[in-house]
């Protein structure tokens, strides 16, 4: 009975004592070894921050083109508008000269000189509108230079800023339409069609709701832009801070 059970106690001990062997027959890491790991994870360190040198570059150069872009765009639109003024004063020489010749059927010369001053006003309603909508249009393109180059920094940690720079590019489009149509408006004119002196007021009231009119249109355009720019702000927002700068609001 005591041999056996001297059998079954040193069945135990082995059992016992097979993982510990297994654990010490494992190599320990060496000296050598332990380098390498430490010369790998320097190298992964070293990509990365070589990665991120290469997409701050590429940030930098994306921004710089698109403020040459936004220069050149605004040099254009600006040519543009000088064109139409252009066209602008040398069509109102001719519907002054008609306006002129139609209103001497008007026996009240008071009522004359109102007609040729409210056709001359609404011209320059029109241009200093238009002027306002040009410089709220600058502001928000420089919000959105701004949208971009916050974006492009934020990309190395972010990773995905698709949604953003899909807003940036909607964004332009709208801008780029709102422009078309103050160039569409700075070219229109709105001459008063006078043909008896019963008929004057109605016409006047014409010509001034259709360039209230014309001009709601240009509204819309603008609106539409800010609302654009101000959806890019708010996805840029969402993203995780980069740094301690705030975020452009339009």
């Amino acid at each position: 009975m005591i041999k056996k059970y001297s059998i079954g106690a040193l069945l135990l001990v082995a059992l016992l004592a097979y993982p510990l062997l297994s654990i010490a027959e494992e190599p320990e890491p060496t000296h050598g070894s332990i380098k390498q790991i430490r010369e790998q994870f320097k190298s992964n360190v070293k990509d990365i921050k070589t990665e991120n040198k290469v997409l701050k570059d590429i940030a930098k150069e994306n921004l710089k083109t698109a403020r040459e872009e936004f220069q050149e765009k605004k040099k254009e639109f600006e040519g543009d508008v000088k064109e139409k003024r252009k066209e602008v004063e040398t069509r109102m020489k001719a519907q002054k000269a008609e306006l002129t010749t139609k209103l001497r059927a008007v026996k009240d010369e008071r009522k004359r000189e109102i007609v040729q001053k409210l056709y001359t006003d609404l011209d320059a309603l029109n241009k200093r509108i238009l002027e306002h909508y040009t410089q709220a249009l600058d502001k928000l393109e420089g919000v959105l230079v701004r949208i971009e180059e916050r974006a492009d920094k934020s990309a190395p940690q972010v990773g995905d800023t698709s949604l953003v720079q899909q807003d940036i590019v909607s964004a332009r489009e709208a801008i780029a339409k709102a422009r078309a149509a103050i160039v569409t408006q700075s070219g229109t004119t709105y001459a008063i069609s006078v043909t008896t002196e019963a008929e004057l007021k109605n016409a006047v009231s014409r010509a001034r709701e259709a360039l209230r009119t014309d001009l709601g249109i240009v509204k819309i355009a603008v609106k539409t832009a800010g609302e654009a720019v101000r959806k890019a702000s708010v996805d840029l927002a969402q993203l995780p801070r980069t740094s301690s700068s705030p975020t452009p609001t339009p």
